[in-house]
């Protein structure tokens, strides 16, 4: 309890911008660690919990711990990896007589990973995303109606679905349930198809007109 108490102290009274490499003093936590900050002000100022030398194991861990009367917790967790990296999660408890879960980690080289403790890229989500609006940056489509575009004859379309089963320049289905889509380049290629199916579209009305004109003439 008396380090519960210190340590909320410390939280709310050190001066966040006040530590330097010197003139520091070090205040034992009881925990394997300190609580570290400065005589000098505006300078840096910082609230330190100090871990073991253990990679990789689980006393290398160190929790900030919020915990509440008749119901669960949560935890800001950091640990050390193998060597220099260290890492950030965020958990709390989903139900009563449950641990806490991770639910945000955030790996030593900046990955993010929400529902997974593996982020292979900078935000990794393991679950359904709801947003009011989503802005992706990418290329266009607009090369379709540059005068020397390749536009490929229906028959050589049809030919292609025949064999392959899906659009050209659309991955296959497979494809899809194995590596995803890539939104930007997905949006992009559907865009190509929509403006070589309007090609399609007037091609064949000029030719319905000139049909017309030679059945009147």
């Amino acid at each position: 309890m008396k380090n519960y108490f210190l340590l909320l102290g410390f939280l709310f009274a050190i001066p966040f911008g006040a530590l330097s490499q010197e003139g520091y003093n070090d205040f034992d936590m009881g925990v394997n660690g300190s609580a570290v900050c400065t005589d000098q002000d505006n300078v840096y100022s910082a609230f330190v919990i100090k871990g073991p030398n253990k990679p990789l194991d689980e006393d290398s861990k160190r929790d900030l711990v919020f915990k509440f009367s008749h119901a669960g917790k949560s935890i800001i967790r950091s640990y050390r990896g193998g060597s220099w990296d260290t890492y950030l999660q965020f958990l709390t408890t989903p139900n009563i007589d449950e641990l806490p879960v991770v639910r945000m980690h955030i790996h030593e080289n900046g990955y993010i990973g929400i529902g997974t403790t593996f982020p292979q890229n900078l935000l990794d989500v393991n679950g359904t995303i709801r947003a009011k609006e989503i802005k992706v940056e990418s290329g266009w489509a607009d090369f379709v109606f540059d005068d020397d575009y390749d536009l490929p004859s229906v028959r050589e379309v049809a030919a292609y679905i025949k064999e392959h089963k899906h659009l050209p320049g659309i991955p296959s289905a497979t494809e899809v349930r194995e590596e995803g889509v890539n939104l930007g380049e997905m949006n992009k290629r559907l865009l190509q198809k929509i403006e070589e199916l309007t090609l399609y579209v007037i091609k064949q009305q000029q030719e319905i007109d000139e049909l017309k004109s030679l059945m009147n003439d």
